[in-house]
């Protein structure tokens, strides 16, 4: 007869409750290495209570912030240049919410929502830097960007399509016995990985591959472990490998 039972144990989910967590954080020293981990936790005893919409924001496209949360990028509108932004904490604003009821500012036209939605923005983001970044017609991939494990630098890529006339040499579209056939779907561009440190704004490096297919979107053709970069060209079936030197 079969054994019944099931082959997957069910997970156990560990209490929630904030209070216990804290008793547990109190009397508890836990395993070493595991601060950060148990301090993380205690996210998910945080919920938002108060939402605004519509809140006027610069012109740019708003990314994502880093690891430790300290710092949030966004790309600015002409896809050109790195906007680094200080998130200045949840009490930020503060004064500026006083005395708002209920759990929503929608769109309200008074003077009061006009100056919160005109203002909030400012208020929970300092700008930092501009980094002009990309350069020869090339325009930063969106949806690309990968931080440092110490969260000082940031790697982001730009690229440009190749201009039909004139047409790329052979050596540069074969560059050995692997290279794929250029599809005309997906055409072949020049990229550029950069490399911007947070803290200064400085452009610290850039690496151009030509005539070259690597998958930016989502970070697909790129993987960053530690100071290893390991990028992937589709083009030339080749994956090359470099170390971040900071």
């Amino acid at each position: 007869m079969e054994d019944e039972s099931p082959t997957l144990k069910p997970r156990r989910i560990q209490n929630q409750n904030v209070v216990h967590r804290l008793e547990r954080r109190r009397i508890c020293s836990g395993r070493a290495g595991a601060h950060w981990y148990r301090v993380r936790c205690f996210h998910q005893n945080l919920f938002p209570n108060f939402t605004v919409v519509n809140v006027e924001k610069p012109p740019c496209f708003l990314r994502k912030f880093s690891p430790d949360g300290r710092c949030f990028i966004a790309f600015s509108s002409d896809q050109t240049s790195l906007e680094i932004y200080e998130y200045q904490g949840c009490q930020a604003a503060e004064d500026l919410l006083l005395g708002q009821t209920g759990e929503t500012l929608a769109n309200g036209n008074d003077q009061r929502s006009l100056n919160i939605r005109g203002r909030l923005f400012e208020r929970f983001f300092s700008l930092l830097h501009v980094t002009n970044v990309a350069s020869n017609g090339e325009h930063l991939n969106r949806e690309c960007s990968l931080f440092t494990d110490d969260c000082r630098y940031v790697i982001v890529g730009s690229a440009a399509y190749l201009p039909e006339e004139p047409h790329p040499h052979f050596f540069e579209v074969y560059r050995n016995n692997e290279s794929v056939t250029p599809n005309p779907r997906s055409p072949l561009e020049d990229y550029s990985l950069h490399i911007i440190d947070l803290r200064t704004g400085r452009l610290c490096d850039t690496r151009a591959f030509k005539c070259d297919k690597i998958i930016l979107s989502h970070n697909q053709g790129l993987y960053l472990y530690r100071n290893i970069l390991a990028v992937l060209s589709v083009q030339q079936q080749t994956i090359h490998v470099f170390q971040v030197g900071l």
